[in-house]
C-alpha cells in the first residue's frame, strides 16, 4: 500500500520550493500545464524524481491550493500583472479568482495599469501593446464559474486517466510475486503491452492504429460477402453437353447449371481471415485471463465467425458434391456475426 501511495504522489520543484501532491488532484483541473505531467519532459529529474520550474514560488503555492480545493485566492504580496503571467504559464484563467479576492486583485491591477502610464507619460516605460484604458474584465461576476462544483462533477466521471502502474499490471497479469522480487521476465513485461495493443483500442497510437486495421479488415469483409451475392458479381458454370439431333447426328449445347462467386472474393476473404485468426491467437496468447477470455460474449461470436470460414473452405473441398448445399450457405452467413465484433472498437 506504501509503494502504490509512493508512485502516486509527484513532487515539483518551484524556484527552489519543493511541493508534493498526488497525480490525481493535478488531474482535476484538465488542459492545464500540471494535467499533462509525464517523465518524458526536459524539466523532469529522474535522479530527484522532480520536476523543476523556475517560476514564482510564492504564486505557485496559491495554484497548488487551486487545484486541491477548487479556490483560487491572490496573494497580497505580489503586483497584478506578475500574478496574471504566472496564472497564463500553468494555463490557467485570471477570472477565476474567488470574490474573496476579486476587487482586492482588480484594484492592484487598474494602479498598476495607471502607474504604468504615468511612467509612460514622463518617457521612461513604453509598451505598444498597451491601450488608452485600463483592463477591463469581459465577463461580469455574475458568470464567474463555480469551481467547486466542476470538481465534484469530475470527481463523480472519474476523470482520472493516468496508465496502470507496474504494480497494478502485475497483479492483474498474475505475476506479482515475481514483480515484488524484481524477478520480472521479458516475457511477463511484454505480454500487458501486447495486451494493450490489440484489446485496448484507445490505450496508444499504436493501439488506435490495430485498431483501424481490424475495423478495416472487419468492414471489408462484410462487404465482400454481401457484394459476393450480387448477380453481377457472379460467374456462371458452363458444362458443355452432347445431344442428339432430330436427324440422329450428334451436336453440342451449353448449360449454365450454376453461378459461383468471383475467385476475387475468396481471395479477398482469405486475407481477412487470416488477420482475423493472427488477432485472435495474439489476444489470447497475452490476455491476463484465458478463462474470462473465452467465454467472453464477443470473443465467442468472434470465434464462431472465423471457423465458419475454415469449415467452409472443408465443406467446399469435401462436400461440394452435395445437392442440397444450404449448410454452405449457413455457414457464409454466420459470418455476418463479424459486425458484433465492432463493439469493443467504440467509446
Amino acid at each position: 500500500m506504501n509503494l502504490m501511495d509512493s508512485e502516486n504522489r509527484v513532487v515539483l520543484n518551484v524556484g527552489g520550493i519543493r511541493h508534493e501532491t498526488y497525480k490525481a488532484t493535478l488531474k482535476k483541473i484538465p488542459a492545464t500545464r500540471l494535467s499533462r505531467l509525464t517523465e518524458a519532459l526536459a524539466n523532469y529529474d529522474p535522479i530527484l524524481n522532480e520536476y523543476f520550474f523556475d517560476r514564482h514560488p510564492g504564486v505557485f503555492a496559491q495554484v497548488l491550493n487551486y487545484y486541491r480545493t477548487g479556490k483560487l485566492h491572490y496573494p497580497t504580496d505580489v503586483c497584478g500583472p506578475l500574478f496574471e503571467e504566472e496564472l497564463e504559464f500553468w494555463g490557467l484563467d485570471s477570472n477565476q479568482v474567488e470574490p474573496c479576492c476579486w476587487m482586492t486583485y482588480t484594484q492592484v491591477c487598474e494602479h498598476s495599469w495607471k502607474d504604468k502610464k504615468s511612467l509612460e507619460t514622463l518617457g521612461l516605460v513604453y509598451s505598444a501593446r498597451d491601450s488608452d484604458s485600463p483592463p477591463q474584465d469581459h465577463r461580469s461576476l455574475e458568470y464567474h464559474r463555480d469551481t467547486q462544483e466542476t470538481l465534484a462533477v469530475l470527481e463523480r466521471l472519474d476523470l482520472d486517466t493516468e496508465k496502470p502502474t507496474e504494480e497494478e499490471l502485475a497483479r492483474k497479469f498474475g505475476y506479482e510475486d515475481d514483480y515484488l522480487k524484481g524477478t520480472v521476465s521479458w516475457w511477463q513485461h511484454t505480454k500487458p503491452q501486447i495486451w494493450s495493443l490489440f484489446d485496448e483500442p484507445y490505450s496508444s497510437n499504436a493501439a488506435k492504429i490495430i485498431g483501424v486495421i481490424s475495423v478495416f479488415f472487419i468492414c471489408v469483409s462484410i462487404l465482400s460477402f454481401c457484394l459476393k451475392t450480387h448477380p453481377d458479381m457472379r460467374v456462371p458454370v458452363i458444362r458443355n453437353i452432347t445431344v442428339k439431333t432430330a436427324n440422329g447426328s450428334a451436336a453440342w449445347v451449353l448449360d449454365k447449371t450454376q453461378t459461383n462467386a468471383h475467385v476475387a472474393f475468396f481471395y479477398i476473404e482469405c486475407v481477412c481471415n487470416a488477420w482475423f485468426t493472427f488477432e485472435i491467437l495474439v489476444r489470447f496468447i497475452s490476455s491476463p485471463n484465458k478463462c474470462e477470455f473465452v467465454t467472453s460474449s464477443v470473443n465467442i461470436i468472434d470465434y464462431i465467425a472465423t471457423l465458419s470460414f475454415y469449415v467452409d473452405l472443408v465443406l467446399q473441398r469435401f462436400a461440394s458434391h452435395l445437392e442440397n448445399a444450404d449448410i454452405l450457405e449457413f455457414f457464409s452467413i454466420i459470418r455476418i456475426m463479424r459486425l458484433f465484433k465492432l463493439t469493443r472498437h467504440s467509446s
